[in-house]
């Protein structure tokens, strides 16, 4: 989904012997929910292009005060969406 996102790249798997890890990781948000009120905002695919649209601007050498500026829109949209 990066990838994609970027709209280009690839990637290698490392293939060195590494320590035993799941296959799947899931966290248990439970706590997070009864206690704070915490819900979902964005789904996966929001998340990923939201954050790799960041990343893109970043790395195209956008300047600190327009990074702020677009970090500071993404916090608004995010509370938009949070709120509705």
């Amino acid at each position: 989904m990066v990838i994609k996102n970027w709209g280009n790249g690839d990637y290698e798997a490392d293939k060195s012997n590494q320590p035993h890890e799941a296959l799947l990781l899931k966290l248990d948000t439970s706590k997070a929910r009864s206690f704070l009120g915490w819900r979902i905002v964005y789904n996966i695919y929001e998340t990923i292009k939201r954050t790799v649209n960041w990343y893109k601007r970043f790395y195209e050498g956008v300047e600190k005060e327009e990074l702020y500026k677009i970090t500071i829109n993404e916090i608004r949209d995010y509370i938009k969406c949070l709120n509705n």
